[in-house]
């Protein structure tokens, strides 16, 4: 994994160079979720490639690599993908709408549509005169009226962010071409063929995401059918990031929960930024192999040695010391107030069978001043605790497994939505109805709704409550 991040650096590094050296800014257009590798070759801008990729996924890539990596400035281009047949106006102005809006809203300095506010070539002929190509001429010029009369106050606040972990491959959601199953290689030509860098347990992390974003599309891994999401979905705990593990300790800071779920190679700088981290107010939300000092993937055959970080002594940051692999865990979980946990129901699909991540072992761990929060009700075993470091909480997940485990996904998706309830931003917005909306946390005596054709000022009284009910 170190080696094919390192090559695939390298090889975009040999187009940024010469850009570089002829005095100008290097920058590429991305659709393939690797923006922190970009930077890292010493890119000055990238423009995500939307509607190719799901919005919020690129995005919330895009947004912290820039930030934490880059100068801050970032961009989207608008792919044709709106363009499906046959036309129907809601459905692709309406979605137009959304991909002009969506990353303004998440901070995106740069938009600008594809290949069809003129013409289109693509899918079927289309002129100046037909409904999509004038209909899109004419909310790109509301668009940008808009943006020129109501300049951003501030910038978009996220309290959650995933951590993309060390030398973790880059993630986009999207396929190219058949051959793209689950089991195509996580670094694609820069990877290895072996069965072990299939899309397996590491990554199926992304499919735990389905709670901060539903039905998010995460091809090549399987889902539902009638749950996926290709372009748009809501964000039930507000905005977020995935953050790069190469941002500074700093950066970090912003966020009050980091969920460190995926491919990680722990090193002793991210151990160090980790640890400060909770220790200044954050909580995480980490798995055991999130520990694992592994740089290759043949390890994931069998699951046996882990090589953990500190020999498994993770007392000083998690209060425990993992010994060895422990008994089955069937996925069965009981916690104090369980009846209260809500159960998000993912959208995920094993890859080829119920079983194909193997048996599901629990861990077996020494306390070392943790206290347990969710355990085996068969086996007594602890699966979730939590310990207190500093001003800060982390909550380790006790399985000799990634976090993505089949076995796993309903204690996953419970606790995930019970640390972003826990740990969102004060001001948000819940769905009650179709049109009715709860919004948290705001002051102002008057709400504006953006819809398609205008904007509509609403105007509320709080009454001593921390919310109001609006109809929209």
């Amino acid at each position: 994994m170190k080696e094919a991040y390192e090559r695939y650096i390298a090889f975009l590094k040999a187009d940024v160079d010469p850009v570089k050296a002829a005095g100008l800014r290097p920058a590429f257009g991305d659709a393939s979720g690797g923006h922190r590798h970009g930077y890292l070759a010493g890119a000055s801008f990238i423009r995500s490639e939307t509607m190719v990729p799901h919005t919020q996924h690129l995005c919330s890539l895009a947004r912290p690599a820039a930030e934490a990596l880059g100068r801050g400035d970032w961009g989207v281009h608008i792919a044709i993908q709106h363009a499906v047949q046959p036309f129907h106006h809601e459905h692709h102005l309406g979605q137009y709408f959304l991909a002009l809006h969506q990353p303004w809203m998440m901070g995106a300095s740069m938009i600008y549509e594809e290949d069809s506010l003129f013409q289109l070539f693509k899918e079927e002929r289309q002129g100046w005169d037909d409904a999509l190509t004038q209909g899109k001429r004419e909310m790109t010029r509301e668009f940008f009226k808009f943006v020129k009369t109501h300049p951003r106050q501030g910038k978009p606040v996220r309290k959650i962010a995933f951590y993309e972990g060390r030398y973790a491959a880059p993630f986009n959601g999207f396929i190219c071409g058949s051959e793209q199953d689950p089991h195509y290689s996580v670094w694609g030509k820069f990877g290895n063929r072996s069965p072990e860098w299939g899309h397996g347990q590491p990554e199926k992390c992304r499919h735990l995401l389905d709670v901060l974003m539903p039905g998010a599309s995460v091809q090549p891994l399987r889902q539902r059918y009638d749950k996926r999401r290709f372009f748009f979905s809501g964000t039930p705990y507000g905005d977020f990031d995935q953050v790069p593990a190469e941002a500074a300790g700093d950066y970090l800071r912003q966020y009050r929960l980091l969920l460190n779920l995926g491919w990680n190679t722990l090193i002793p700088e991210d151990y160090r930024k980790l640890k400060d981290f909770v220790a200044n107010g954050g909580t995480l939300f980490t798995g055991i192999p999130q520990f694992s000092t592994h740089v290759r993937r043949e390890f994931l055959k069998t699951m046996e040695d882990l090589a953990l970080w500190n020999a498994g002594d993770l007392s000083e940051l998690c209060g425990v010391k993992v010994l060895k692999k422990g008994g089955l865990t069937k996925g069965y979980w009981n916690a104090a107030g369980r009846e209260e946990f809500r159960a998000p129901i993912l959208s995920r699909l094993p890859n080829d069978s119920s079983d194909e991540d193997g048996p599901c072992h629990a861990a077996e761990v020494e306390m070392a001043g943790a206290e347990i929060l969710a355990w085996d009700p068969e086996t007594g075993s602890p699966l979730i605790v939590r310990h207190a470091l500093g001003r800060g909480h982390v909550y380790l997940v006790c399985a000799w497994a990634y976090p993505g485990h089949e076995v796993l996904s309903d204690l996953m998706a419970a606790w995930i939505a019970r640390l972003a309830e826990e740990h969102r931003d004060a001001y948000h917005v819940e769905a009650l109805a179709e049109r009715k909306l709860r919004v948290h946390g705001t002051l102002a005596d008057t709400v504006t709704v953006h819809e398609p054709s205008a904007a509509r000022k609403i105007p509320v009284r709080f009454d001593r409550r921390p919310f109001v009910e609006i109809e929209v």
